[in-house]
């Protein structure tokens, strides 16, 4: 699946399956109504408000973040506090409130030994970057993120 960060029309142009809306990207309706299609659609969450918003919206899932602290600076335009660590409350408080409306991804300091308490917290997954860019073997990595997810979908 491809899934274009911040630009819809982009996402929809090059035949992407969907597009993550955060840091002032839009509205779902919006990037909705850009694709023209069916399409998938993720959106940012940096609070329980951010779940609640894009229930409403009907979002199809969302990047909780950032769960552990990270080194990545702020998206341009967000708080320096949106850089503090939620931890794995977060994800809980996610889950209670979308139940199972909305896909949660963990995002913001995952590592292979962070992958399974996301999981038991209620995520459905993880968005990883730094580990795997920093890792001399990232298909191996890879392949152990899947392992540690796969028998839980």
């Amino acid at each position: 699946m491809l899934v274009i960060n911040g630009h819809p029309r982009l996402a929809r142009d090059v035949g992407a399956d969907g597009v993550h809306l955060g840091g002032g990207a839009g509205t779902v309706n919006e990037a909705r109504t850009a694709f023209g299609r069916p399409t998938w659609i993720s959106i940012a969450a940096h609070s329980d408000d951010d779940i609640r918003r894009g229930l409403a919206e009907g979002a199809d899932a969302a990047l909780v973040s950032p769960v552990f602290a990270t080194s990545s600076p702020p998206s341009p335009g967000r708080a320096a506090a949106e850089k503090l660590p939620r931890g794995l409350a977060a994800v809980r408080a996610a889950r209670a409130i979308a139940g199972s409306r909305l896909a949660l991804f963990a995002l913001g300091g995952v590592t292979l030994d962070r992958v399974r308490s996301c999981a038991d917290a209620g995520a459905d997954g993880v968005a990883v970057l730094r580990a795997l860019l920093q890792s001399d073997q990232p298909g191996d990595l890879a392949e152990a993120i899947h392992d540690v997810l796969a028998p839980r979908w």
